[in-house]
């Protein structure tokens, strides 16, 4: 049982106490604010940064929110600078337009249910290559219907999905594809435009990086 002593103003105590824990949290919430504002005018800063680089690609860089993204940190490259990240990202985006080539092609009828007898469909994939780092090893596949004719000689083809596959940090959106068809070969050329998007660490902040691309293959459907 608590006991009241005489003379005592416990009202302005207990006022008192609740103005110290009402003052402290105002504190604590305005240095999470301006920490969190520090971090945002760093990334600002970086982005600006970047936005004047003389790159080969037409790149456009973000602040990028984690928390509203499917990367995981441990998925991201780091780097100390904004030069050292405009070097890697220059040399990466020439490796990612180097001529490729099939080196798997698997005929995709089973999993489409496409009419064997005019349309099939087939999965050109390919390794697309890593960054001059190291790293971003991936997998390019281009999902493509194609039609013969009665003789077995190619007639037609077109471009459905592009994706790639085993990889952290970097991903590619899919736009709309073309094909040009060789009968006389009995090839085709496949063509996926799409956007590239990367994700990094400069300095702690996290910047995110996208851009536009095309990837040219050729390709010889099954018969």
């Amino acid at each position: 049982m608590v006991e009241y002593k005489e003379g005592i103003n416990y009202e302005k105590i207990r006022n008192l106490i609740v103005f110290i824990l009402i003052f402290s949290m105002i504190q604590s919430t305005a240095v999470l604010a301006q920490s969190n504002s520090a971090e945002q005018l760093s990334a600002d800063s970086i982005v600006a940064q970047l936005q004047s680089s003389n790159l080969s690609a037409d790149v456009e860089f973000f602040p990028m929110d984690m928390s509203r993204s499917n990367l995981d940190d441990e998925e991201l490259l780091h780097f100390d600078t904004v030069e050292e990240f405009q070097l890697f990202l220059d040399a990466f985006i020439i490796t990612l337009r180097e001529p490729q080539k099939v080196v798997m092609l698997y005929d995709n009828d089973g999993v489409i249910m496409a009419e064997r007898s005019a349309l099939r469909h087939a999965v050109a994939t390919w390794w697309g290559g890593q960054s001059p780092w190291g790293g971003l090893f991936h997998n390019r596949h281009i999902l493509f219907s194609f039609s013969r004719d009665s003789n077995g000689r190619l007639t037609s083809a077109a471009v459905l999905d592009s994706w790639i596959t085993g990889v952290s940090g970097l991903s590619w959106t899919h736009r709309f594809g073309s094909t040009r068809v060789f009968a006389f070969a009995d090839s085709v050329e496949l063509s996926a435009l799409g956007t590239w998007l990367l994700g990094v660490s400069i300095g702690g902040a996290v910047i995110g990086a996208t851009w536009n691309d095309t990837w040219i293959v050729d390709a010889w459907p099954p018969r």
